[in-house]
């Protein structure tokens, strides 16, 4: 009898797989059968839901299902991608004009005889 549950838990995890399930959200079929590590259990659970919700199945989905994020490449224009290159140097000056006050602050105010 346990090795056919845990046959069972097999399929369902190749199934998962096979579905689009990613391999890293499956659990091992020993964390079910030995009630180890739920959370992983839950987070394959969360995973299908969300694939099952990205594939349009026909269900309402509770709140705590996560919707799967796609790519969307963007083209901008030359000009916007040349004031984009200009924001790390003006950070960078801005930040330089931080720290210079400070330095400051570690200089002996007192002189010694």
């Amino acid at each position: 009898m346990p090795f056919h549950k845990m046959e069972n838990i097999s399929n369902f995890l190749e199934a998962c797989k096979a579905y689009g399930v990613a391999e890293i959200s499956c659990f091992q079929t020993v964390d079910l059968y030995e009630n180890k590590q739920c959370y992983k259990v839950i987070e394959c659970l969360r995973s299908l839901a969300a694939v099952a919700q990205a594939r349009g199945a026909d269900v309402e989905f509770p709140p705590w299902v996560v919707r799967l994020s796609h790519s969307r490449p963007r083209q901008f224009p030359e000009s916007v991608m040349r004031r984009g290159e200009m924001v790390i140097p003006l950070q960078v000056s801005y930040l330089r004009s931080l720290l210079k006050p400070q330095k400051e602050l570690f200089k002996p105010s007192v002189k010694q005889k």
